[in-house]
């Protein structure tokens, strides 16, 4: 199945503030500079009492000023251009970096506690398919491989334009406000999307050996297990499909099993049909069961991960946090 549409899945949930600098444009001045400020990143998470960084570049060489727009959620104090954030209460905050007039966001979320943390991201070894900045962040010392789309050598495709991409609204599945993967089936009689890795957006074959990091989990299937979360609202199943480089395993969720192209795949588990998020975790021995497998020396791209919501048009398909991981004991 041909890819023909890139689909392109912002997550972000910080209002970025661009500043604006002028030089004059004389050629008899050629000490004017112009100004730039940056920070490491535009979201972040932290529980409270706990802390969380944020760092500004600036140029010309100086310091940056930092501020919380609501010191009830989150206060910030700041050793020069590195500000330290401290969650204080549950809820969102922006810290505001000032610098020679141009201001740049950082959107903080404040969880209730660590604990509250979902037991998904409090595992190791992560091998990233879908997940929200947020939560990225949070693992992000543990992340192995980020296989999410980058336009150059991983990239989300709808086929053959069976999907139409929605605006999510609401909080995602774990209960942040930023985006996921939301689509409704169109009226072609069949529906399908996949995450490429190792192709970019024209289809030319790009850094393939990016995949050669998943033998690690091929090698050690035992330890590892694929997360996935959907919000079901409409009772039918969906099937989550991953290439490996010999072989594909396939999870099936809901009541009854999935037929595609003649061959029928028994549902692995049934989800609430009340458009609630349900968290599932398969043993990655599940899909090496069916052939899945990874080695090293990756030469062509897969579809990492591929998405089959039906025929019927109408059909929504909502996801989100999908990765290898190794769960915590």
């Amino acid at each position: 199945m041909k890819a023909n549409k890139f689909l392109c899945a912002v997550f972000c949930m910080a209002a970025l503030v661009a500043g604006m600098s002028s030089c004059k444009n004389d050629s008899s001045n050629s000490d004017v500079t112009t100004a730039s400020l940056t920070l490491d990143k535009s979201v972040a998470g932290v529980a409270v009492g706990e802390t969380t960084t944020i760092t500004a570049t600036v140029s010309p060489d100086g310091t940056a000023t930092f501020a919380s727009s609501n010191t009830a959620v989150a206060t910030v104090t700041q050793d020069g251009n590195v500000a330290t954030v401290t969650g204080v209460a549950a809820g969102t905050t922006y810290i505001t970096a000032t610098y020679s007039g141009i201001t740049r966001t950082c959107a903080v979320q404040v969880s209730e506690s660590a604990a509250e943390t979902h037991a998904s991201l409090q595992g190791s070894d992560y091998y990233i398919l879908a997940l929200d900045a947020q939560s990225a962040e949070k693992i992000q010392d543990k992340i192995v491989a980020d296989y999410r789309p980058d336009d150059e050598s991983s990239c989300l495709f709808i086929w053959s334009e069976t999907f139409i991409s929605n605006t999510p609204s609401g909080m995602n599945c774990y209960g942040n406000t930023e985006s996921w993967y939301s689509l409704t089936v169109t009226s072609v009689g069949w529906s399908g999307l996949g995450l490429c890795v190792g192709t970019n957006l024209d289809g030319v074959v790009t850094n393939p050996e990016r995949l050669d990091a998943m033998a690690e989990v091929y090698n050690n299937y035992a330890d590892y297990t694929l997360h996935i979360a959907i919000k079901g609202n409409q009772g039918v199943p969906y099937l989550f499909g991953f290439d490996g480089n010999a072989g594909t395993g396939r999870v099936v969720l809901g009541s009854t099993s999935y037929v595609d192209g003649g061959n029928t795949y028994a549902a692995y588990a049934d989800y609430t049909n009340d458009g609630e998020w349900n968290h599932y975790d398969v043993p990655v021995s599940y899909l090496v069961e069916q052939g899945w497998m990874f080695t090293t020396g990756n030469t062509e791209s897969k579809n990492i991960m591929f998405v089959l919501a039906g025929g019927t048009a109408g059909t929504n398909v909502d996801y989100d946090a999908i990765f290898f991981y190794k769960k915590a004991q």
